[in-house]
């Protein structure tokens, strides 16, 4: 009986040992790809009465060894403008800009482009997907004001909703389960967790395509395109043009074959059908540059190509505002 006793609790214990053991040595090693989660952790705001995590007001500091500023409205700083026309960029941690200083992302390198009369806010935040879009302007898109909207649409924005934050811990074993609960709960508390998670995340990226593409296909597509709609829907309600810029996987470029756009056409049908404004982005990133960070995410080059492709885009549009307008 004493041995079969011993046998459980060593059964018991023996795992539990490991396991710290291991995230002590992983604490103690803290590797350097664990400084990109660590950053994430000091810039995100996680605040209890949003379901939504937000860039936090008044960063500044390194994010992925990069500068990174986060101005008092939690947007990243994108140059200095007073112009009066408000064009705001959404979306994930692409349209933010990861892994490039402040004067290489998305908005700053659009401000550049535009005339004095266009202030570029860039309200991206990693990690955001189509759902944490729509919340967030619902919550403070009406405080920002935009005359325009840019949604940077990357091909796991058709993932599901992976809330970061809910008001409580009660709140969120209710509404998400326990996997969500105890997946939030090791993110903020175990860098060993971390670590695994961002080695499979790395495997996933080297097979990263035909997982994202998988996404277009049955229920995440279609939460998808009802999370689009409302986008659209939010803005229609205020009379401001939407946008969606939609980047391409790097895989989808660097085949020797020719590679699957699946994804693409689903949006740009989507785009059809519903009368929104699609814009793809394959076009302005040739295949033969190597312009990408990692598979999602664009190095300087490749985000100056993608912002100038959008500006064109852009301007054509305004444009033809201002003709109808004045027609």
């Amino acid at each position: 009986m004493h041995r079969t006793t011993g046998y459980l609790v060593g059964f018991v214990i023996t795992p539990i040992a490991i396991l710290m053991a291991s995230e002590a040595i992983v604490r103690i090693a803290a590797p350097d790809d664990l400084t990109r989660h660590i950053g994430n952790e000091e810039m995100i705001d996680r605040r209890t009465a949003s379901t939504i995590h937000v860039n936090r007001p008044g960063f500044s500091g390194q994010l992925w060894e990069k500068e990174v500023t986060i101005d008092e409205n939690g947007l990243r700083v994108s140059g200095d403008s007073s112009g009066s026309f408000r064009v705001l960029l959404t979306g994930d941690s692409v349209v933010f800009g990861a892994g490039v200083d402040d004067s290489d992302a998305p908005g700053a390198l659009l401000q550049s482009l535009v005339p004095d009369s266009i202030r570029v806010i860039n309200g991206a935040v990693i990690g955001y997907a189509t759902d944490h879009v729509l919340a967030y302007l619902r919550e403070f898109g009406d405080k920002l004001n935009p005359d325009f909207v840019i949604l940077g649409y990357c091909l796991n924005d058709a993932a599901p909703f992976d809330v970061d934050v809910v008001p409580d811990a009660q709140t969120l074993r209710e509404k998400y389960g326990f996997a969500e609960w105890l997946n939030v709960r090791l993110r903020r508390n175990s860098l060993l967790f971390l670590w695994l998670k961002d080695k499979l995340k790395a495997y996933r990226f080297r097979h990263g395509y035909p997982v994202h593409r998988a996404l277009f296909n049955g229920e995440s597509w279609q939460r998808n395109q009802t999370a689009l709609l409302g986008i659209s829907e939010w803005c229609k309600r205020r009379g401001v043009p939407l946008l969606i810029a939609v980047f391409p996987h790097r895989d989808q470029l660097l085949q020797d074959d020719e590679f699957d756009f699946a994804p693409q056409d689903s949006l740009a049908a989507f785009g059809r059908r519903t009368g929104i404004d699609v814009v793809d982005l394959r076009q302005a990133l040739s295949p033969e540059d190597f312009l990408w960070n990692d598979p999602l995410h664009l190095d300087r080059r490749g985000i100056r190509k993608s912002v100038s492709a959008i500006w064109e885009f852009l301007k054509s549009r305004l444009k033809a505002e201002s003709r109808t307008r004045n027609g």
